[in-house]
């Protein structure tokens, strides 16, 4: 294992500015690594790279555990003595799965190149067609592409994290709903028992009054920890807030920016900041266009990719503002549009069928309505909510 420290060039770029990246070059032909290392130091934006050197694919394993060696990006040969071909390329992304790789190799084979990429290289370079500038361009492209993947993927989290989060506590409120009212008829019900048995029954019809009292005790208990699973279940402990509702759409719609890429749907926003205004909790609005946006996102899975198109509008009212999130997806049939927006009503494989039925309470808690309707060419679906505005909101 070399480390390799290239001499600064005297030329600089507004490339330098940016931080050196920590390369590690997995490649057992000393011509190749110097070649390499030459190209390297001609590129402003390369030539103060470290340059990690192994010769093996069990030396770049070690290098990619060993966390004194991290790396920003792998340059690797496919052909290597202890591995050939592209299980070389996958056995690496199974060692960094997060570090991104530029494939180099001696063979200018297109097949092999697509299905390189498919595995998971950002990139592939074929020796002695490679300069200074295609390198460095690489490296750049590679690094940042990554970046990118990485944040995409965390902001998916994020949303799927909130998504859940909200069906729990939409499930634990319906639950605690639910069970209160038989609770309380069996509290009131033991109370009353106990009462009679101490006004009408002699000694041996007292007995009852310890497992009475039992049960009082028990319905009690469960009656506190209900009323704990609905403070729990409540999405918000503070105030309404003013909202700007173009704020609020734009917002909302750049938390799912990622997921829109994800799934290569166009995004048409008519919804200016300064629209209009309302009174409510920020949090609980953007949890219901986030809802709205990933059904719409789910109802074009099998939208032909040419056709996926989201559209969310606002349009100010006299007396509220109306939001629109309009899909070109599937639809629903007749039937299920009447019952969509019921607690546990899905048509979807996976799911609880809380989402709709959610959003529906959190507009409904803001003095609104939900509605959702076929498209008028028969194509997908519009969810829209009405919220009343606020006079400070007025335009």
């Amino acid at each position: 294992m070399t480390l390799a420290h290239p001499s600064p060039s005297p030329a600089v770029s507004a490339d330098a500015a940016q931080p050196s990246p920590r390369l590690l070059l997995v490649e057992d032909n000393p011509a190749d690594f110097r070649l390499i290392e030459l190209h390297l130091r001609e590129h402003p934006s390369t030539h103060a790279a470290e340059l990690l050197v192994v010769r093996s694919l069990a030396a770049a394993q070690r290098a990619l555990a060993s966390p004194e060696s991290a790396v920003d990006l792998v340059l690797l040969d496919l052909s290597l003595p202890d591995s050939e071909g592209l299980e070389t390329l996958e056995a690496i992304r199974a060692a960094g799965p997060r570090v991104p790789v530029v494939v180099l190799s001696g063979r200018a084979d297109e097949g092999l190149a697509l299905e390189a990429v498919r595995r998971g290289a950002q990139d592939y370079l074929v020796k002695g067609h490679v300069g200074a500038d295609s390198l460095a361009r690489a490296i750049r492209y590679a690094i940042e592409r990554n970046r990118i993947e990485v944040e995409l993927a965390a902001q998916r989290k994020t949303v799927e994290h909130m998504s859940r989060l909200s069906a729990l506590g939409e499930m634990a409120a319906t639950f605690a709903h639910e069970l209160n009212q038989p609770l309380s008829a069996i509290l009131l019900s033991a109370e009353e028992a106990r009462s009679l048995v101490d006004r009408f029954c002699g000694m041996e019809a007292a007995k009852l009054r310890e497992p009475l009292a039992v049960v009082s005790t028990q319905a009690r208990r469960a009656a506190e920890i209900i009323r704990r699973i609905r403070g729990f279940a409540a999405r918000s402990q503070s105030g309404p807030t003013l909202i700007d509702v173009g704020q609020l759409i734009q917002d909302s719609c750049g938390l799912m920016q990622p997921e829109l890429a994800h799934r290569r749907v166009r995004l048409a926003v008519d919804a200016p900041v300064g629209l209009a205004s309302v009174q409510g909790d920020p949090l609980q609005l953007r949890q219901v266009l986030v809802n709205l946006l990933m059904n719409a996102l789910e109802a074009m899975e099998r939208t032909p990719a040419a056709q996926r198109e989201v559209a969310v509008s606002a349009k100010a009212m006299p007396t509220g503002v109306a939001v629109a999130v309009r899909d070109h997806g599937h639809g629903v049939t007749p039937e299920n549009l009447a019952g969509m927006m019921e607690p546990f009503f899905t048509t979807k494989r996976e799911g609880l069928g809380l989402g709709l039925s959610i959003s529906r309470s959190i507009i409904e808690s803001h003095s609104g309505r939900l509605s959702a309707e076929a498209n008028s060419d028969g194509v997908g679906m519009t969810f829209r909510f009405v919220l009343p505005r606020t006079r400070r909101g007025a335009s």
